[in-house]
């Protein structure tokens, strides 16, 4: 397997670069402006059809708004038709001044921004360039209406950066159709209230050096791709290729149980146990004999053969289960815990476990589960599942429309594939028998879970391109095992 990455850093480590850039690799700042701009047109030709807009800039009176009066140059030089509104009362930077002079000594016209509303329909592509990553929210009537009048425009929004006025405070802020973040993705994107407001997220690099900052050890992954080349003998039996037991269900409810089976024997695993409640035993035998099935309260009759135990979906668990659990997790073995384990379970079954679990909660039940610790989730997410990660000592994989991941060590990867098809019942199932199927396997547990993910993703692309609005969750779990 092979992943590539790239840094996250914060909005005051983006300002260090712009700093350093100067201090220590003598670029000028006017050089690192130019570069930016050329790269958000080089963007925008990929991305659009630019003769075919009608283009607005609007121009703060900072470096992002220097940037968009750099950009409004070069789309004119090349004949898009392009009308720049700027804030003719406020006193600019000292790189914003020298591209607004520029302008003006090219006899381009520059409209006050007040006349924006009035034209606002006029545009099908906005760019965004009014405030950049040094922008702190505060409440400003003619700004949120701004933002406002920008938002219901009808027009195709490009933020330069951050979308202006970007928080987590619930504040006003410009939503962005696409962010085009300069240098390197913001750490301010991937908050859980935020990231809604930035639409596709696209990295444009310039000459920053990132060896300029200390690292804070946060991570984009840009791709993941499977080796399939890698040789692998066909002289095994079953155990040797994995054997994952998945335990859940509940009586006359056993559906996610047999999904997280399945996808685990997809997967690679040369053999799927389900423990579930003993009342479903019977009907799961006779509707899906693929998988194996035995009690809950049986657990130690397969200590011998199966290495890698995965909890939760479905689960509810009586008196005697819950006892014969807590006893299995202290035993040395390899655990994914999802679902309804945030349920059955609260954080201080963390302490029982002699390897680092993998949990893999959706925001509430990260919420549920952790409690206080879990607190400002919504608005300062990285930090929030990092902390947790180190603190309880296992691997958080949280499920949002994007997913972060904090290992026990503290390191952070975003994987930012936004997919509607997966926001559907289940498929946190498929995801946590996929991430046990590759741990059986002998995969590290962070290999493990970047492999999962990528398959994961790999599938769900592949329904979407296809023209699938949904997706059947039987042929789902059959592509798992074109994919492996």
């Amino acid at each position: 397997m092979s992943r590539s990455s790239s840094p996250i850093i914060s909005p005051e480590d983006s300002k260090i670069l712009d700093l350093k850039a100067s201090e220590i690799n003598k670029i000028p700042p006017i050089v690192l402006m130019e570069e930016a701009s050329s790269q958000i047109l080089n963007r925008l030709q990929i991305d659009f059809d630019l003769t075919a807009l009608n283009v607005a800039i609007i121009a703060g009176w900072g470096n992002n708004g220097g940037d968009a009066l750099s950009l409004a140059r070069k789309l004119k030089n090349i004949g898009v038709k392009v009308k720049v509104f700027v804030f003719p009362n406020e006193k600019g930077s000292e790189l914003y001044f020298i591209q607004k002079n520029i302008l003006i000594n090219s006899d381009f016209i520059l409209s006050d921004v007040e006349r924006f509303e009035e034209e606002a329909g006029d545009f099908s592509l906005i760019i965004d360039g009014i405030f950049g990553v040094g922008y702190k929210y505060r409440k400003n009537a003619g700004m949120d209406k701004l933002f406002e009048i920008i938002n219901r425009s009808g027009a195709t929004i490009v933020a330069l950066d951050v979308p202006s006025g970007l928080n987590t405070d619930g504040g006003a802020s410009v939503k962005a159709d696409y962010t085009y973040s300069i240098g390197f993705m913001k750490d301010v994107f991937f908050n859980i209230s935020a990231r809604k407001f930035c639409g596709t997220v696209i990295n444009l690099p310039i000459s920053f050096n990132i060896n300029n900052i200390k690292s804070a050890e946060k991570f984009y992954i840009d791709n993941i791709e499977e080796d399939k080349a890698e040789k692998k003998s066909d002289f095994v039996h079953k155990y040797q290729r994995g054997a994952v037991c998945s335990i859940g269900g509940s009586p006359g409810k056993y559906g996610s149980i047999i999904f997280c089976g399945l996808s685990a024997l997809r997967g690679g695993a040369g053999v799927s146990l389900v423990l579930t409640n003993r009342d479903n035993i019977n009907t799961l035998s006779a509707i899906n004999a693929v998988l194996i099935y035995d009690s809950i309260i049986n657990f130690k009759e397969y200590l011998s053969k199966y290495d890698t135990f995965v909890v939760g979906p479905g689960l509810t668990a009586d008196d005697p289960e819950r006892a014969a659990l807590t006893e299995l997790f202290s035993s040395n073995k390899k655990f994914v815990l999802d679902a309804s384990f945030f349920t059955v379970f609260d954080k201080n079954t963390l302490k029982n476990f002699k390897n680092s679990p993998i949990l893999t909660p959706h925001v509430g039940e990260f919420k549920r589960f952790f409690r206080a610790d879990a607190a400002d989730l919504e608005k300062d997410t990285i930090n929030t599942v990092k902390n947790s990660a180190v603190k309880y000592g296992c691997f958080i994989l949280l499920k949002s429309s994007f997913i972060t991941l904090a290992t026990p060590d503290g390191k952070i990867y975003i994987f930012d594939r936004s997919n509607r098809i997966l926001a559907q019942a289940g498929s946190g199932d498929l995801l946590a028998g996929l991430i046990g199927s590759k741990l059986s396997g002998g995969s590290e547990s962070l290999d493990s879970i970047f492999s999962a993910v990528g398959i994961f993703y790999k599938i769900a692309e592949y329904f979407r391109d296809n023209g699938y609005l949904t997706y059947d969750m039987e042929r789902f779990i059959d592509r798992i095992g074109m994919e492996v």
